[in-house]
């Protein structure tokens, strides 16, 4: 039972399973750290829907938290 697990820890351990899967079928995102406007503005310019910022020192938590927050570009889909 990972929920109390940091995001950051959490995404590890998710990384380690799908790696030991290995079968193609589930692509892992790796954690992108920066500028959060810069990466919206890449994602709008490559038509993706949006992007989703989560406190990565966070637990797991069902429902609406204020510790991610999902931001959708204008655009919907390549």
């Amino acid at each position: 039972d990972l929920r109390e697990a940091t995001l950051v820890a959490r995404k590890a351990a998710l990384a380690e399973v799908i790696a030991a899967a290995d079968n193609g079928r589930v692509r892992f995102s790796e954690h992108i750290e920066g500028d959060g406007g810069a990466i919206f503005r890449h994602a709008s310019r490559l038509g993706l829907e949006g992007i989703v910022s989560k406190t990565a020192s966070a637990p797991y938590r069902s429902g609406r938290v204020k510790t991610w927050l999902k931001v959708k570009t204008t655009q919907s889909g390549p």
